[in-house]
């Protein structure tokens, strides 16, 4: 949930990538690697902000 806290309010989600429904489907079921893969997606849709 930490890292989850951390996405800004402005994440894309896609069928491909991160889809928040499923995340919290997953922490709900105590999958937490699912959940944790499923945060990996950000980055499919999602640029890394960096300077």
């Amino acid at each position: 949930m930490a890292a989850y806290e951390l996405l800004p309010e402005t994440t894309i989600e896609s069928d491909n990538g991160y889809r928040k429904n499923d995340f919290f489907d997953y922490i709900a079921a105590n999958e937490l690697l699912l959940a944790m893969e499923e945060l990996d997606g950000v980055i499919e849709d999602n640029p890394i902000p960096s300077k």
